[in-house]
């Protein structure tokens, strides 16, 4: 049986690899000047995307990973509540 901290690491692992195949797949459809992905995966009555908005999602998107990916928000510090996230 793992260990509470082994089966944390292996979710975070997975999530992690689906988080970045949905960027990967996001930057190609971008790239191809394909928006349809939005309107397939959520069906509605829903505004079109305009290209700039898929853009601004996408830099979005990647300055997160970024901060997410950081130093500064990893470790034994993010745990104490110091840092980028504070958890008081």
């Amino acid at each position: 049986m793992k260990c509470p901290e082994e089966v944390k690491a292996e979710f975070t692992r997975e999530w992690i690899s689906k988080a970045e195949s949905d960027l990967a797949v996001a930057q190609h459809l971008y790239e191809g000047g394909e928006l349809y992905g939005v309107e397939y995966r959520y069906p509605g009555d829903y505004p079109d995307v305009t290209i700039a908005e898929a853009a601004n999602a996408l830099s979005t998107i990647r300055r997160v990973r970024d901060v997410i990916r950081s130093p500064d928000c990893t470790g034994p510090e993010i745990r104490k509540g110091v840092g980028i996230f504070p958890f008081r």
